[in-house]
């Protein structure tokens, strides 16, 4: 018998592990990648917003067989190792994302809806996604690779523009500004920025910026190189994403000069691939990374669910 518990903030580091021991037992590994990665565990689980929606599954050796856990753009992630225990505790990870949620947003008075997404070919969590109620939207994540073993180009800016690794925390303020413009969303807070920079696997080299004539931050790609999923996959890729250009920077080619950076940065660290993820209904964003070069790799169906 599994039995249910929160998160123990105090414990964050081993709490994590066990998450992560879950990941490398329920999934293919060819889909260790999928979100949440351990990355994504590190990056989320920072934030006490994400902990308090935490949920862990053990059983009477304490050993962690499942876990769910709300992200701040009311996604749930969930990942369970027990294939008969899958269905009871999907339902039951659903229900408490939903009380969750309904008591974050109470004083809002305006309830999101549950998101959550999974591959097609995931038989049994596409069907207890839909007998649970929840909606088929329209879009699709779209996870996209590119070969970097051959001779890659070179990084053409516009004149006066360079790119340079993000200097530190002084810069944040005017960083988590522009990504808010680049996605045209406030969903990227200080918070959020710094959880990132705290993660293991961050390396500073990598988070690059491109930076205008006058000293504005323009444009943005963090590269990041996990080890630890690459160790488990037996492959040697990177990722270049998230990336973002300011609407008064759009169409001078800053996003395709930053993934060449990153491109040459992953290689110089002996990467063979680079990673990078969007929506299938992000046509800007999919024709930048066919420029460069990406091919699509696979997509994952998303779904909602009204919490009123």
């Amino acid at each position: 018998m599994l039995k249910a518990r929160g998160f123990q903030p105090e414990n964050r580091t081993a709490e994590i592990e066990k998450m992560s021991a879950v990941i490398k037992r329920a999934r293919p590994r060819a889909w260790l990648l999928d979100s949440p990665s351990f990355t994504d565990l590190h990056e989320l689980l920072a934030l006490e917003s994400v902990q308090a929606s935490a949920v862990i599954w053990e059983d009477e050796h304490a050993r962690a067989h499942a876990f769910a856990l709300v992200d701040p753009y009311c996604n749930l992630l969930m990942e369970c190792t027990v294939a008969e225990s899958f269905s009871a505790i999907f339902d039951e990870s659903v229900h408490r994302a939903s009380f969750y949620l309904r008591q974050a947003y109470s004083s809002s008075g305006i309830l999101p809806t549950l998101d959550i997404s999974c591959r097609a070919e995931d038989a049994a969590r596409l069907d207890c996604i839909l007998k649970e109620g929840f909606i088929t939207e329209p879009y699709q994540t779209v996870t996209l690779r590119r070969d970097l073993r051959a001779p890659l180009p070179e990084a053409a800016l516009p004149a006066g523009f360079h790119i340079r690794p993000l200097e530190g925390g002084h810069e944040l303020p005017a960083y988590v500004a522009l990504h808010q413009a680049a996605f045209g969303s406030g969903e990227m807070t200080l918070e959020m920025r710094r959880a990132i920079m705290r993660a293991p696997e961050y390396d500073p080299a990598l988070d690059l910026v491109a930076v205008s004539p006058d000293g504005k931050l323009a444009a943005f790609c963090v590269c990041q190189i996990v080890r630890e999923e690459n160790a488990l996959t037996g492959e040697e890729s990177g990722w270049t994403d998230p990336i973002g250009v300011h609407p008064d920077f759009q169409g001078l080619g800053l996003g395709l000069a930053l993934l060449h950076t990153g491109f040459q940065k992953l290689q110089e660290r002996g990467m063979a691939r680079a990673i990078i993820g969007t929506r299938s209904d992000n046509e800007r964003m999919l024709s930048l990374a066919r420029k460069a070069g990406f091919s699509i790799d696979h997509t994952r169906l998303w779904f909602s669910k009204s919490i009123a």
